[in-house]
């Protein structure tokens, strides 16, 4: 039991030996007090290999001295920066791809300008179609009215009197039939004592007749009519040897 209590009494001057030793390094832990976090803990001396360390590190780097720069990423760099070889690649191929787009321009400007062209010509030609239709499109009226005219003229030229009221009746109808189809651009034709004209007459005979030229027009059997400067018929007559 004494051993024991020797023991512990060993023990707690072991721990206030040690308490005192702290309390010299440090007035401040007293009554086991704990040091203020202001306050440093006392790190001279206690350590000198670390300490030297320590102050070895801060003089390579001085005080206020201004944090360098970053560099740039040298990909950022690699990206951004071009050779002037791959420069004027682009450029070749900028200028073919222009001299292509004019070169198409200038294939839809003639196609434009033919399309236009094309299109005027049409619309020229349907015009003109339609006046020659216009114009022509009584022809067929015309020319069966014409045997109606033939008659109504080898009736009058049997007329013995001329004071015959019959025959001016007939006289006044053929004038009035004549002067409708004038209007519409009718023409009528003999060519009686003029040349012979194998264009507009159709020369059915000759005959020799003094004091008168040879292929001359000297009788008119079956009169001619011409359609806005067209022949509808040709005029039968006998001409001079």
């Amino acid at each position: 039991m004494k051993d024991k209590v020797s023991e512990l009494r060993q023990i707690l001057n072991k721990k206030k030996i040690i308490e005192e030793k702290k309390q010299m390094h440090n007035p401040q832990i007293k009554n086991n007090e704990m040091p203020d976090d202001t306050t440093p803990w006392p790190t001279q001396g206690l350590h000198p290999s670390k300490d030297a360390a320590v102050s070895q590190d801060e003089s390579d780097f001085p005080p206020n001295q201004p944090p360098q720069a970053e560099l740039p990423d040298q990909r950022d760099t690699a990206e951004n920066t071009q050779t002037p070889a791959t420069a004027d690649n682009k450029a070749n191929e900028l200028a073919l791809q222009i001299e292509e787009l004019k070169k198409a321009n200038q294939l839809q400007k003639d196609m434009y300008l033919r399309k236009v062209a094309d299109f005027d010509n049409f619309k020229k030609r349907l015009s003109k179609e339609h006046e020659e239709f216009s114009k022509y499109a009584n022809e067929k009226l015309i020319t069966e009215l014409l045997p109606v005219i033939d008659s109504l003229e080898i009736s009058l030229s049997h007329v013995t009197n001329k004071d015959d009221p019959i025959a001016s009746g007939v006289a006044l109808v053929l004038k009035q039939f004549l002067s409708a189809l004038e209007k519409h651009g009718v023409t009528q034709t003999s060519g009686e004592g003029e040349a012979f004209d194998p264009n507009t007459q159709e020369a059915i005979g000759k005959q020799k007749k003094e004091n008168t030229d040879s292929n001359r027009v000297i009788t008119v059997h079956r009169k001619g009519y011409h359609l806005h400067g067209k022949v509808l018929r040709a005029a039968m007559v006998t001409i001079s040897e």
